[in-house]
């Protein structure tokens, strides 16, 4: 497993840069250790403890919460921005996408509690980001 430096701990292969080509989506295992997932569950339990001003209530019933949205994370926290530099994401995005530079436009979360009511509106991304290239 690599380390808390970036790196990856394998090569992504061609059959899974053709499957995230052809499907728009390829699952990945095993690139983010132990250490990472531990360094962005702390960042989301400091998110939640105290969201940003751009957090918004989704919850449709105040009896029944459990459904956390908050946006633009990584500039309103450093662990965030940490996990966006140097985390193995933006070079493994890179790679999916042959490319040898990542913006990062947006970022956020959407955590559900197991049993949440509130449901997830359907939207397609594209709409709402009309990015070519």
């Amino acid at each position: 497993m690599q380390a808390m430096d970036g790196r990856l701990n394998r090569p992504i292969t061609q059959e899974e840069i053709q499957t995230y080509q052809q499907d728009g989506i390829v699952c990945l295992r095993g690139y983010f250790d132990s250490d990472w997932i531990e360094h962005l569950r702390k960042m989301v339990d400091e998110d939640m403890k105290t969201p940003s001003p751009m957090c918004k209530d989704v919850d449709n019933d105040e009896e029944h919460k459990g459904f956390f949205f908050d946006t633009f994370i990584s500039h309103h926290m450093d662990g965030f921005d940490k996990a966006v530099r140097e985390s193995p994401g933006a070079e493994i995005a890179g790679r999916l996408m042959r490319s040898n530079k990542v913006n990062l436009l947006f970022d956020q979360l959407l955590i559900k509690d197991p049993g949440a009511i509130t449901r997830t509106v359907w939207h397609h991304d594209a709409t709402y980001w009309p990015v070519a290239g």
